[in-house]
Parts: C-alpha cells; structure tokens; sequence
C-alpha cells in the first residue's frame, strides 16, 4: 500500500511540475494576443496562436497520461515527430531576445518521440532561465553525430555544482527542486541516452546524446 502512495505522489509531484512551464508560455501567449493588438501584425498573430494551441494540446496529453496511469491503463503510443515541431513547443516560454537556437538539417528533420522529447527540452530550458542570469541568453542547439540526436542546452550560469548533483541522483527528490532534472535523466537513460554537464566559455551546457530509434 505504501509503495502505490509513493507511486502516485511522485506521479503528482511530476505531474505539477510538468504543467509549469506550458502554463507560464500560455499566460505569456496570450497576454501577447490580447494586450498587444497593435504590435503584433497578422503573420505574428498567427503564431502566436498557433503555439498557444500547440501548448494547450501539450497540456491535454499531460492529463491523459496522468488518467492513464491512475486507472492503470496502457501508455499511451508516443507519436514520432520532427524534432523541428517539437521544439518549436520548447522554446515558446523564453522571450525572443534571450533565445538562440542552432538546428541542423539533419536534427530538424530526425523523427522523435514528441511526448519525450518534449518533456526533455522543456524541463532543461526551464532549468536554464531558472537558474541562469536573469537577462542571460538561453541557447539550444540540435545536430545529427554518428547517427545520435546531440541536443545541448545552454545558459550564461556560473557553476554547474547543484546541476551535477540532480543528475547523479538515482531516486526522485523529496521536493520540487531538482525534479525536472531527475525526470530529465529519467526519460533519456530509459531510451539507452546519455546526459552530461559542463562549465564552457558561455555558461552552463547540459549535453544529450538519444542513439537512432
């Protein structure tokens, strides 16, 4: 009994986590579209709401995974999807002038599991604004190496220390903090991955390495 309680608070637990951040980018989204009718031309408009909707769908497939594991249903089948779609999502919480993004062809074009993938991207480019430098730049790069998806995530931090403990941890965190990099090593080890961290010339780089389906 008391390792199904721990099942389910960890669920919620992850499950609160996960709906963080594509809330926080439907708020910005959306107070674009309402406050800012002048500045926003039609083509931008457009966008805007095209990646509002994107993330209202992300937040309907986080309920149904939460229903599905609650009734003990199957998983659901995680579609493949470009990568390119993908991030697109990932990215939408990081206002523009503090986002750098680097996609090669061969990344943009690699089929991926969206609802993973997703889940990465997300949880480490939250990680990098959170504790990055308030007006640093997050970076977010994505190539194609020896036929493994490379995606690193960059901010303009100073150590990398607390980010090296949570993804040496082998067991989920009592609390919130450090869940979303321990979900984050989860998934990528799960699909035979690799996750590292690093101190460069700009910051803080988280590196992951996903091998061919």
């Amino acid at each position: 009994m008391s390792a199904d309680l721990g099942t389910h608070s960890l669920m919620l637990r992850t499950l609160c986590h996960e709906l963080r951040s594509p809330i926080e980018s439907l708020r910005a989204l959306t107070r674009a579209l309402a406050d800012e009718p002048g500045a926003l031309d039609p083509a931008r408009r457009q966008d805007v709401a095209v990646l509002a909707h994107q993330q209202a769908t992300y937040l309907e497939s986080l309920w149904r995974r939460a229903t599905s594991v609650l009734q003990s249903l199957a998983e659901p089948v995680d579609q493949p999807v470009p990568l390119a779609d993908v991030l697109l999502v990932a990215v939408a919480s990081v206002a523009a002038p503090r986002l750098m993004v680097r996609l090669s062809n061969g990344a943009s074009r690699r089929l991926v599991p969206a609802h993973r993938v997703r889940q990465i991207l997300v949880n480490l480019v939250d990680n990098a604004l959170r504790h990055g430098p308030t007006e640093g730049r997050v970076r977010v790069s994505a190539t194609v190496r020896a036929d493994n998806l490379v995606l690193v995530v960059t901010d303009e931090g100073r150590t990398c220390r607390p980010l090296l403990d949570a993804l040496r941890r082998t067991t989920p965190p009592p609390g919130m903090s450090g869940l979303g990099l321990w979900i984050v090593r989860h998934l990528v080890t799960a699909d035979g991955g690799t996750i590292t961290a690093s101190r460069n010339d700009r910051g803080v780089a988280v590196r992951v390495v996903l091998p061919a389906p």
